[in-house]
């Protein structure tokens, strides 16, 4: 992963990511949400 860091647009690294309080109770573990919503959609050809 952290060889593939470098290529990774800049702008795909800052999403915000959230503790779900409701599922982190329900399974027993703290569970990080990743919202990826807000990233632009985008399609590069190799």
């Amino acid at each position: 992963m952290a060889a593939a860091a470098w290529i990774v647009d800049p702008v795909f690294r800052a999403t915000p990511q959230f503790v779900s309080e409701p599922l982190s109770a329900d399974l027993g573990v703290r569970l990080v949400v990743k919202v990826e919503t807000p990233n632009p959609v985008r399609c590069l050809r190799g």
